[in-house]
Order: C-alpha cells, then sequence, then structure tokens
C-alpha cells in the first residue's frame, strides 16, 4: 500500500490531480478545502473517498482514499483536559491499521504549541493505538519550543 502526505497549502482543488502521479492508495492532505463545499466538481469527484475536519471551509485536514480503500473513522476525542487539540485526524483502514492524520498547530496556547498539540492528543489516545500510522504535518522546529514546556519532547 502507498500513502502520501502532503502540505498542500490551500487550493487544493486546483493541485488535486499533481498527486495521481504517486497512485498512492492513501493521501493524508494538511490545508485542503471541504470537498463537500467545493465549487470544482473535478475535485469533488476525485475526493468521493475521503474524511476531513477543519474550522473553515478552505483550511482542513482531510484523509483521500482510491475507491478499493474503506476509511472508517475513530471518532476520537480532540480535548485534553478542557483544551481543544485541533486537527488530528483518526480511522481505521480496511480493518489493518490505524491512520493518525496530524496538522498541529499553535492552537492559540501559551504552553502547548506546535508540537505540544501532538504530545497532548499522544496523552488522550496512545492507550487506544492499535498498529498506528502516524502521518502529516507536525510543524515541528526548535523557533516554536517554549524552554521546559511539557511537550518540546514526546516520549512513548
Amino acid at each position: 500500500m502507498k500513502i502520501v502526505t502532503w502540505n498542500c497549502n490551500g487550493a487544493f482543488r486546483r493541485k488535486f490531480n499533481f498527486v495521481d502521479e504517486f497512485e498512492a492508495d492513501i493521501y493524508v492532505i494538511q490545508e485542503c478545502e471541504n470537498p463537500k463545499e467545493a465549487n470544482n466538481p473535478a475535485y469533488v469527484h476525485w475526493a468521493k473517498n475521503h474524511l476531513r475536519i477543519g474550522n473553515r471551509k478552505h483550511k482542513g485536514l482531510g484523509i483521500f482514499g482510491k475507491e478499493k480503500i474503506t476509511l472508517s473513522p475513530l471518532n476520537w476525542t480532540n480535548e485534553y483536559e478542557g483544551h481543544p487539540v485541533n486537527h488530528f485526524l483518526s480511522c481505521r483502514v480496511n480493518s489493518e491499521f490505524e491512520v493518525i492524520a496530524v496538522w498541529t498547530h499553535y492552537n492559540k496556547s501559551p504552553s502547548f504549541g506546535y508540537i505540544g498539540q501532538f504530545w497532548k492528543y499522544l496523552q488522550l489516545h496512545k492507550a487506544k493505538f492499535n498498529n498506528p500510522l502516524i502521518i502529516g504535518d507536525f510543524n515541528s522546529n526548535s523557533i516554536w519550543d517554549k524552554p521546559k514546556k511539557p511537550g518540546t519532547i514526546v516520549q512513548w
């Protein structure tokens, strides 16, 4: 099985056919439009097998599968100690393994930005993992690290 991830930086409705050359079974796309709200019929058709989350119709996180792929959402909560952790999308693929799609953000959190959001998500769900593939855009860069804050180092 071939899986491709890409932060398309928006306007995926005009870029989706660029990824076709990879002939992947699954695409994990960050900053993609919601196909259900798109005005591009070709994009809507291409994305007929997908899961997506996002606060805005033009920028979200999507998992797109070929027709033969079954994407079953896991519907895990995205709230940690009363605070949301945004842009994590989990599903089971063909009843074989889990895809945990990631697009970390600052999320207006002074102590848990970017990779800290991923740390929170791990705390919520790592006990549930059963053969997961964690893939996406972690936005991990030392320029966003806050000294001595939990989550700047992820430990299993």
